[in-house]
């Protein structure tokens, strides 16, 4: 088939052409034998934001030592990691996938293999000549990739179930008390930022090259999703890649910076050029656990460290409540906004929505405008629909119940809708 031929002959011209990186093999290996029997390597914190000494301070009049108020009584740690949602809301589909999964990485290294075998051929016509020869598969290669992709949440589950062995394994070892969630919700990491018992925050999820955290559910963590944190919250680490990235896509140095909070600490992984991918935190168990026992060490030195008076009347006094109904998205999740900030998710399948949230974060709307509320498709892809029928939004101040209405779907060319905007005025 001369398509074929043609798709071959440029794989061919590529592979043998293409720029070799001297030295690549023995740094791959080294890369392998340093995970292996030095991982302290890769577990490196690459930013600390604290003016805090570490050793212990004295209550003063300035602060006060930490109280049931403060969540010391019913402390919470916590881990959140990145199991897919399918493995508790399909695992037997799961399983099948994980199966799957590892069949196609067999194959696929194999055909790597033959690959670099036709590389070493040095001319695009002995390579297409010895792909015949030894009957190379480019199309399947090409499928069997394109379809590992698909199977992206058995990867996940995998990588997952290990961490989580590892840590009940070497759990007895940690200072603090940890808890580890294997599945995460956006939700529910928002729910622990904002909670006055949660302390310490350990996200453990993958990212996209331009920043952005994934969830369980394959949701994209809003750019305001660390906005308005819980005064009581001691620590923040995020475990992933690609983490200054991160860092500037969700402002988290200026939204975690906080006055006289000489307690607080934000702390990412370190980015490494690993297996010859590039600004990569590498989630092996061996990395993990030299890694959180890090953190753990660092956040138990600090943990006499009282916190401020002003902290803890920082605490929102007022918390309004909004509702969302007749929006149900059909293909993924949808995000609520109130003035540009995320409150929560309308799931899948679903036509009604509450959350709670600060009503500081509602920003007072200029003479005639209306308090922004919308609805944005969190997909990391370029795929969102929802169903909308009498949508209607509610938002309840202590002074004032706005009654919001649809007046707006803003969609593709395809009509598919991404994002829902309500209004008091139509």
């Amino acid at each position: 088939m001369p398509g074929s031929q043609d798709k071959l002959t440029e794989y061919c011209a590529g592979i043998v052409h293409a720029p070799k990186q001297k030295g690549l093999f023995w740094k791959i290996g080294g890369d392998m034998l340093r995970r292996m029997f030095n991982p302290k390597y890769y577990a490196q914190v690459d930013s600390f934001l604290s003016e805090a000494p570490t050793t212990d301070v004295k209550s003063n009049d300035g602060t006060v030592e930490a109280t049931a108020a403060d969540g010391q009584a019913s402390q919470e740690n916590i881990i959140f990691s990145l199991s897919p949602i399918e493995a508790k809301e399909n695992p037997e589909q799961l399983k099948k996938d994980i199966t799957e999964y590892k069949k196609l990485n067999k194959a696929i290294n194999k055909m790597r293999n033959e690959q670099y075998r036709l590389r070493k051929t040095g001319s695009t016509e002995a390579c297409v000549k010895k792909a015949k020869e030894d009957g190379f598969d480019l199309d399947k290669l090409v499928t069997s990739i394109s379809r590992r992709f698909d199977l992206f949440d058995a990867e996940m589950d995998a990588q997952a179930k290990v961490l989580h062995r590892q840590f009940y394994k070497f759990k007895s070892e940690l200072k603090l008390n940890w808890t580890f969630v294997p599945i995460t919700h956006l939700d529910d990491l928002k729910s622990a930022l904002n909670n006055p018992a949660v302390r310490n925050v350990i996200i453990l999820q993958h990212s996209t090259e331009s920043g952005q955290l994934v969830d369980s559910a394959r949701n994209g963590y809003p750019d305001s999703f660390f906005k308005f944190l819980s005064p009581s919250l001691r620590s923040l680490t995020i475990f992933a890649c690609h983490n200054q990235a991160i860092r500037k896509v969700y402002s988290l140095e200026r939204n975690f910076k906080s006055a006289n909070r000489p307690d607080r600490l934000l702390m990412t992984s370190k980015e490494f050029t690993y297996l010859s991918m590039e600004h990569v935190t590498p989630m092996e168990p061996p990395v993990f656990r030299a890694f959180l026992k890090k953190i753990d060490d660092t956040l138990a030195s600090r943990e006499s460290i009282p916190t401020p008076v002003e902290a803890l009347k920082a605490r929102p006094q007022n918390e309004c409540l909004i509702s969302i109904e007749g929006v149900t998205p059909t293909t993924n999740e949808f995000g609520i906004f109130v003035s540009g900030i995320y409150v929560g998710a309308i799931r899948t399948g679903h036509s009604k929505a509450s959350f709670t949230l600060p009503c500081e974060q509602i920003s007072k709307p200029a003479p005639g405008e209306d308090i922004d509320v919308r609805l944005m498709s969190l997909a990391l892809a370029n795929k969102s629909d929802a169903e909308i029928a009498k949508a209607r939004a509610t938002l309840t101040t202590p002074a004032a119940i706005y009654e919001f209405t649809h007046y707006e779907s803003i969609g593709r060319e395809d009509k598919t809708i991404y994002s829902v905007l309500f209004s008091t005025a139509r």
